[in-house]
């Protein structure tokens, strides 16, 4: 498979990015109901490792993991369309935007539960080990998940049974409201490494220094059946959630300092400033790529709204207490 181009890799980052803001700007609009968690910020990640993966790979997300579903190849309308809460969406309306899943093209779905994917992940690789399908599964996580128990049983076992499993820690810093460092004993890649498992450190924010790393990783699991680890370091330009500083009672949990970092950790501004792709060329695929979502989302806000009698599982409780 070729190397994919900055240009298009800045592309899919612009498409993520567009996603995320129309999202974020609809949802203040009291549009989209429930909760959203943003990944702006994450978009060269997300570019970067999925560019690598081939028909067949699957992978699984997390309740911040919009751009692993855009840049994997997730259909955008139903995902909308999910978030709209449309019986069009990609789980009828029903798993809102922590829980959008498209099995039938190796996307297995978010998740709620912070590291909750990483032990589906390399159930998923022991499949492709077992019965020898070729296929790659990806784990994204986030930072906050490293001192679960999840996180760890998954690593022993994956080392353990050699399975085609790729970790992508994706650590914006924060775990929720708190700071991820001084919760986290050592290093994140030396207890990676602590169970025989290939752990490497990158920029997050360039998209060239994931693409590589990927692509290393990648080749490992599909020829040697290994565990690789990615640990890729990001800014979380949003809050926790959209909102979430006013929800606190207007107090900021992080310093305005750090916030002003913003900038010099956007994916999109990197990419420019490092030569990437030029700036008018930049210009030009954030516009169509604002475009594209507007259409799209305003096609998605004209779909149904589930119908009452189709909620399953209100159907079989009132079975049971009758």
């Amino acid at each position: 498979m070729s190397s994919p181009s900055l240009m298009s890799l800045f592309e899919m980052m612009a498409r993520i990015r567009a996603f995320e803001l129309l999202a974020e700007e609809r949802f203040k609009a009291g549009q989209i109901p429930g909760i959203l968690h943003s990944s702006a910020g994450h978009e060269a990640i997300a570019a970067g490792v999925c560019a690598v993966l081939a028909e067949g790979d699957r992978l699984t997300s997390t309740h911040r993991g919009h751009h692993h579903m855009v840049a994997f190849g997730a259909d955008v309308r139903a995902m909308y369309a999910e978030l709209l809460g449309r019986s069009t969406g990609s789980c009828g309306g029903k798993g809102g935007s922590m829980h959008i899943a498209e099995p039938e093209i190796g996307l297995l779905g978010g998740n709620g539960l912070v590291g909750g994917g990483i032990s589906h992940a390399v159930g998923s690789a022991l499949t492709s080990r077992m019965t020898g399908d070729g296929a790659v599964t990806v784990s994204f996580f986030g930072d906050g998940a490293v001192n679960g128990g999840a996180f760890h049983e998954s690593l022993n076992l994956a080392a353990v049974w050699d399975v085609p499993v790729v970790f992508v820690c994706e650590n914006n810093r924060w775990g929720q409201f708190s700071q991820t460092g001084p919760l986290t004993s050592a290093s994140i890649v030396k207890r990676v490494r602590s169970y025989g498992v290939d752990a490497f450190e990158i920029d997050g924010w360039d998209v060239s220094a994931v693409l590589e790393s990927a692509s290393h990783a990648v080749e490992t699991a599909r020829k040697e059946s290994r565990p690789t680890f990615i640990e890729a370091h990001c800014f979380r330009m949003s809050g926790h959630t959209i909102g979430d500083v006013e929800i606190l009672g207007g107090v900021e949990y992080r310093e305005s300092s750090e916030l002003a970092e913003a900038q010099t950790y956007d994916p999109l501004f990197y990419s420019r400033t490092e030569g990437h792709i030029d700036s008018d060329e930049a210009d030009c695929l954030m516009e169509k790529a604002n475009e594209e979502m507007l259409a799209i989302f305003e096609a998605a806000l004209q779909d149904p709204e589930p119908l009452a009698e189709d909620a399953i599982c209100l159907t079989a409780r009132s079975q049971v207490l009758s």
